[in-house]
């Protein structure tokens, strides 16, 4: 405004500061995308461009890999769904502890959707959301978030999640490996100091169950990424090299064995032979 607040002209155009929780791209069409954003609640994307399809908080989304109509994300503290490639979006009945707790799909039966269910509940439906039922044993570990969790493609039996705090502290690292018949606590690596055991990210090696790496979601120097070559029995630091900031998400590429993790400041990877993590992507902002 040049007139005391009379009338105003808006000079916000371009600006980039939308803050994306997550995305999913569609396993059949590169230009269908679905993501989760920062109070300007969940967006889709093609071939025509961005669209925001429902309000609120956006979280955590899914494109389902075997049929694209089919997409789920959170909004506040509920889970939605879609059957029609997210031309609208209904309420399942699914209550959650907060909009970017994780939505996890079944790596070989897509009908099957994880959803935390507040406190230490993981809630798991079996029919693409129309009914949920608790998966876990909930009387097991600290924290009240589920924080992170993930499942093993080639033996999908395995499975580790992790729950926290708001604060990513009191956490526990839980795995099953009979499909969630029986659950066991996993030993947290002895030198990770006990106010930040909250784990933000969770990566299993797909072609083997006992490979994984845990990403931690505090600000402590050296205390990033943790490797287990055997089911989290024990650990080895390998962190060296990244920022001190939130491990959020990891993926490890089996075709080159080289793991990629995201931070709050940018893409990180981590190939055979290197000592360290490196910066990855030219031109990324960060």
């Amino acid at each position: 405004s040049d007139n005391s607040g009379s009338s105003w002209t808006d000079i916000s155009g371009n600006l980039q500061i939308n803050q994306f929780y997550s995305l999913s791209i569609s396993e059949t069409d590169s230009d269908l995308i679905l993501a989760g954003t920062h109070d300007c609640g969940t967006m889709r994307r093609d071939s025509s461009g961005w669209r925001t399809v429902f309000g609120c908080d956006g979280g955590s989304t899914i494109i389902s890999y075997d049929n694209s109509s089919n997409m789920f994300a959170t909004c506040n503290t509920r889970v939605l769904r879609s059957t029609n490639g997210g031309s609208s979006f209904s309420y399942t009945s699914n209550y959650m502890s907060g909009h970017d707790s994780p939505l996890i799909q079944h790596p070989t039966s897509p009908s099957t959707i994880y959803a935390d269910g507040r406190g230490k509940k993981i809630n798991r439906s079996v029919n693409n959301g129309s009914t949920w039922s608790l998966f876990n044993d909930d009387t097991m570990g600290s924290g009240d978030i589920l924080a992170a969790m993930d499942i093993c493609k080639s033996s999908p039996q395995t499975i580790f999640y992790a729950t926290t705090t708001w604060y990513y502290n009191n956490g526990s690292l839980i795995k099953t490996t009979d499909g969630g018949s029986s659950w066991s606590i996993v030993t947290l690596p002895s030198s990770l100091p006990t106010y930040i055991t909250g784990i933000a990210s969770i990566e299993i090696n797909d072609s083997n169950p006992n490979e994984l790496w845990i990403g931690l979601g505090f600000f402590e120097s050296s205390h990033k990424v943790y490797h287990s070559t055997n089911g989290g029995s024990t650990w080895t630091n390998v962190s060296s090299g990244l920022p001190n900031f939130p491990v959020n998400c990891m993926l490890y590429d089996p075709d080159n064995e080289c793991l990629y993790a995201g931070t709050d400041v940018g893409l990180y990877y981590k190939a055979p032979g290197m000592s360290s993590w490196a910066r990855y992507g030219t031109g990324l902002p960060y």
